[in-house]
């Protein structure tokens, strides 16, 4: 049983960041750091949060960068 759930939780946090990146405009790298990052910080539910957190932030960067790169 340990090893079925440790093979299981390796491949989950190897898969679900290829996964995620095939469907939104982030890179493996960015989605992998996420769900380590969210897990670490809030738990299971981190595996959702981490990423789209991780997004929106770049996502609100990309936007400020373009914003003040534009200003007079």
């Amino acid at each position: 049983m340990l090893i079925w759930g440790t093979g299981i939780s390796v491949s989950d946090n190897l898969l679900r960041p290829l996964l995620i990146s095939r469907h939104a405009p982030v890179s493996t790298l960015a989605v992998f750091v996420g769900v380590i990052g969210g897990v670490s910080a809030f738990g299971m539910i981190g595996v959702i949060i981490g990423p789209v957190l991780l997004t929106v932030i770049a996502a609100l960067l990309r936007f400020l960068d373009e914003k003040l790169s534009h200003q007079p």
